[in-house]
């Protein structure tokens, strides 16, 4: 049962990952933390013997990675022109950038 349960955080990272991807690589460096954490707690729970977190750890992890993807994906969608001016004044690099 542990097992499955680390397999789908993992699963679930990966799809969140390349739900982010197409969208924006941006979001997900923000969103890769959450990642990142969710390893390390349930390899830390795993080795601990509290296989009882892991659970916990999966779900908590997925609703934070949900809640900040949609979030930080919904503005860099509204607010990207504006974000990409604070890297540039020409308006081609802007238009370019949000294509991407």
């Amino acid at each position: 049962m542990t097992a499955l349960c680390v397999f789908l955080t993992l699963i679930a990272a990966y799809v969140v990952y390349a739900i982010c991807d197409a969208r924006r690589d941006d979001a997900m460096n923000q969103v890769n933390a959450f990642y990142q954490a969710a390893i390390s707690f349930t390899g830390q729970n795993l080795g601990a013997g509290k296989f009882e977190r892991i659970n916990k750890i999966l779900f908590v992890s997925e609703g934070l990675v949900i809640i900040v993807g949609l979030i930080l994906g919904n503005l860099e969608v509204i607010y990207g022109e504006t974000l990409l001016k604070l890297y540039t004044t020409s308006d081609l690099v802007v238009a370019a950038g949000m294509k991407r």
